[in-house]
């Protein structure tokens, strides 16, 4: 079975929860099937927009950890879209 859930927002509460690390808790999730993480849409990487438009979400630290985390682990990152968007905000390359 291929097992294809949770977002960073939920990665990130389940490792809290179970006082693990992200990499801990990806680790039992790939263990009991999980292959694959779903797309975020577009994800703004910049913690003062993010602290406007939604201050209950990762902050972007915490968001890159998880994706990092992910693609270490071998489950798939979320789609090409987000690691685009992920390198524009590292790089600081504007794309307009």
């Amino acid at each position: 079975m291929h097992i294809h859930a949770f977002s960073p927002l939920e990665v990130m509460h389940g490792a809290e929860t179970l006082n693990l690390t992200v990499s801990q808790f990806l680790g039992k999730l790939q263990e009991a099937g999980l292959k694959t993480l779903p797309g975020t849409a577009a994800e703004i990487l910049s913690d003062d927009i993010r602290a406007l438009i939604c201050p209950d979400k990762l902050n972007t630290e915490q968001w890159l950890n998880v994706v990092a985390s992910a693609t270490n682990l071998v489950c798939q990152p979320p789609p090409p879209s987000c690691l685009v968007m992920l390198t524009i905000t590292v790089t600081g390359q504007s794309i307009c």
